[in-house]
């Protein structure tokens, strides 16, 4: 099998697209792996989903923590206020949220251990230092009216990334793949292509 190197390419590395959590999963592997990353694609991401001195754009963690206690007491309807939050302001949300609402459960009911342990990375991890070591071109995509991922959150990222650009889907929520998946799957292909 040849590698993109003797083909005559650039880099060896893959295009990766990161939603969200995974977007702080594929910031992280481009910052600790630069030649596993050709390009990076993060929708609807943040650097820190609880707000931080110097970096005001996320959620307190009082009510990340609140939510957490809340998902140990009664975690099916926890996570389906959370969908909710997913597509609160969204042009699309009621027809969007009606299809989650149908998926959350189809694939068997979560571990309470493993939604501990997300929510605990999530209050946990602060990716602000490893965004400048990102040298890879990023796209950046935001849904203005996302309520987890504040639009702030999404400049900050596109300002600090050495190579990013910002692009907005307009009407979008914190799942624009979902409420707008034409506009979306375009912004990825210009950018790909």
């Amino acid at each position: 099998m040849r590698s993109v190197h003797d083909a005559g390419g650039a880099c060896d590395g893959a295009d990766v697209l990161g939603w969200s959590f995974g977007g702080q999963v594929a910031l992280a592997l481009a910052a600790a792996h630069p030649a596993s990353v050709r390009r990076l694609v993060l929708a609807c991401t943040t650097p820190s989903f609880v707000a931080r001195p110097g970096f005001d754009s996320a959620m307190d963690e009082a009510m990340l923590r609140r939510f957490g206690d809340e998902l140990r007491v009664a975690y099916r309807l926890t996570l389906q206020r959370f969908l909710t939050l997913q597509v609160q302001g969204s042009a699309a949300a009621h027809a969007t949220l009606a299809a989650l609402r149908t998926r959350l459960f189809a694939r068997g009911e979560p571990s309470p251990g493993a939604l501990a342990a997300t929510l605990a990375l999530l209050v946990g991890t602060d990716l602000r230092a490893a965004v400048p070591l990102v040298g890879v071109p990023a796209l950046v995509l935001a849904g203005p009216r996302d309520t987890l991922v504040p639009l702030a959150a999404s400049e900050w990222l596109a300002a600090h990334l050495p190579d990013a650009r910002l692009q907005l889907i307009d009407g979008a929520a914190h799942a624009p793949f979902l409420s707008h998946p034409d506009a979306f799957a375009a912004a990825v292909e210009r950018f790909l292509s």
